[in-house]
């Protein structure tokens, strides 16, 4: 996704155009259009992701900064470790906060997927039970990547305009694929998958005006068709990448505060 550097009277603009609309179904609001559109005019003039390289790509994502981006605190240490696993040591790392307190609680910080990162997160699930491996306690996956080429309408009714657009989805497929015959793994596009069952409890996030939106909700469907407890949200006054605005825009936390429920529930 673009990292945006706007105006802030266009950003406070957008705080207060901001609706709370959350679905089960995969709709958009009839309100939305104005905001994406400021956003995309946040945009204009920078060049298209799919005329970059991507060590171009990963150089611009890294020296943007956003006024919807989440404000960093500053840490007291962080420190890279390895710990023994059951079949190989892991690396992890620790954040310690600045503290008075000679003693603080430890914080395991899981991560689900967003994006491609749904993709990958839901893949390992599928990977985890086809090779009998321990699998996850439940799936975090916001507007997931699960079929590159199927033909959804929100594909064909958000294709330009709203940051992610179908030409810049087409240049990650490119880059991530060998060949088009890879795009029939179950392991790469998991919708592909003959059957779901078995899978971790899942909570499915899209956005009302995001091309993967109608994806997302076919993959959450199909897992419910196969008895995984499955919820979907679709927050339908936002697009693609709306989680990064949490920092920005407090009146979309409800997102987070959904996932870390979910979290909690599914961890406890």
């Amino acid at each position: 996704m673009y990292v945006l550097n706007m105006d802030k009277r266009n950003y406070w603009l957008i705080i207060m155009l901001m609706i709370k609309d959350v679905s089960e179904d995969a709709i958009s609001s009839d309100e939305l259009q104005s905001i994406a559109k400021m956003i995309a005019d946040a945009v204009a003039g920078k060049k298209p992701l799919e005329m970059l390289t991507p060590e171009k790509a990963r150089l611009f994502d890294k020296n943007s900064s956003s006024f919807l981006s989440p404000k960093s605190r500053e840490l007291k240490k962080i420190e890279d470790r390895m710990i023994a696993g059951t079949d190989c040591d892991m690396a992890i790392r620790i954040y310690q906060p600045h503290s008075d307190k000679s003693e603080l609680p430890g914080l395991v910080f899981f991560h689900g997927g967003d994006s491609a990162g749904g993709n990958l997160a839901t893949v390992i699930c599928l990977k985890c039970r086809d090779e009998k491996l321990s699998p996850p306690a439940s799936q975090l996956l916001l507007y997931p990547v699960t079929d590159a080429f199927s033909e959804t309408n929100s594909k064909k009714d958000y294709a330009d305009g709203l940051l992610l657009t179908s030409s810049a989805m087409n240049w990650f497929h490119g880059h991530y694929l060998e060949s088009s015959e890879q795009a029939k793994n179950p392991y790469v596009y998991p919708l592909r998958a003959k059957n779901l069952v078995g899978l971790p409890l899942a909570l499915v996030i899209t956005a009302g005006f995001d091309p993967l939106r109608d994806e997302g909700l076919a993959y959450g469907n199909r897992l419910g068709a196969a008895g995984v407890n499955v919820t979907h949200s679709c927050y339908t006054s936002m697009i693609h990448g709306f989680m990064f605005f949490a920092g920005g825009i407090p009146q979309r936390g409800e997102d987070i505060k959904e996932s870390a429920r979910f979290l909690e529930r599914t961890l406890s």
